[in-house]
């Protein structure tokens, strides 16, 4: 249900920049509906941008690899665990992935002035909650793992080598659904 629901804003969106707003310049769509944009927190106070940043897409290649990954992973994580813990594993990866890439906005001048955008963070996130389950639950959750350990590693090496890729943002979606995963294992 999340998952759908995630991925009918997404695409929404999508067409709605592509195809409905009379301006043709993406990018000043994409920040007007909320992408992150450092100066707009720092200056406008506009902190619902952490969040709605993870909604928006500009390009059909981003849009179809985040949906793709999310459809897969989404659902199997939300059939998993259920609407509620399967919601705030999401909520978490978006609110990690999204304060980590404005708190990097403040060591570098290139993270204040890029436009962050798109699903990324949630994909991370399910990645992050992958190595958390066979970490602390073990089990069949350690041939889960294995089965997606050349996804993560291929994406983290994709992360951190590609240009304009936001490590910031996947790193913290990895980070904030490995860091749910750890809280529900180990209090819970």
């Amino acid at each position: 249900m999340i998952t759908n629901i995630y991925m009918l804003v997404c695409i929404g969106l999508f067409i709605y920049i592509r195809f409905i707003e009379s301006t043709k310049d993406f990018n000043y769509t994409a920040l007007k509906l909320g992408a992150m944009y450092p100066p707009k927190i720092h200056e406008k106070k506009e902190y619902w941008r952490i969040l709605t940043c993870h909604f928006i897409h500009i390009d059909p290649i981003h849009l179809f690899m985040n949906m793709y990954c999310i459809y897969y992973l989404g659902h199997f994580f939300e059939s998993m665990m259920g609407t509620l813990q399967y919601g705030i594993l999401v909520f978490s990866s978006m609110i990690c992935s999204g304060l980590i890439t404005y708190f990097a906005s403040y060591y570098s001048d290139h993270a204040m002035h890029t436009l962050t955008l798109g699903a990324s963070g949630v994909f991370y996130g399910y990645l992050g909650a992958v190595i958390g389950l066979a970490l602390f639950r073990g089990g069949n959750f350690v041939s889960l793992l294995q089965n997606y350990l050349f996804m993560i590693v291929i994406n983290l090496g994709f992360t951190l080598f590609a240009p304009g890729i936001s490590k910031s943002g996947h790193l913290g979606g990895l980070l904030g659904g490995y860091l749910y995963i750890f809280v529900i294992t180990q209090f819970f």
